[in-house]
């Protein structure tokens, strides 16, 4: 499963997609892919601030992908707009 995620640093905004079918992927726990590097939580600058947008039911195969992103200590803002 993999889903789109906007990527803001500070002076910047790009998009990237978490993935937990990405080789570097261990145990089901999602991996950052951005700029076409796979990123874990470890890896990411500490300036960065992840932000899923979901508007549906928190429920289902993409909300739990968040979920795992979260539980591994993404820096995830959900935006439920």
């Amino acid at each position: 499963m993999t889903f789109t995620v906007d990527v803001n640093q500070p002076g910047s905004h790009d998009r990237a997609v978490l993935s937990d079918e990405h080789a570097a992927s261990s145990y089901g726990i999602p991996v950052l892919v951005w700029k076409g590097e796979a990123y874990g939580v470890a890896d990411l600058p500490s300036d960065i601030k992840l932000v899923a947008h979901w508007r549906k039911a928190r429920t289902g195969p993409v909300w739990a992908l968040i979920m795992k992103a979260l539980v591994a200590g993404y820096p995830i803002e959900i935006d439920l707009g």
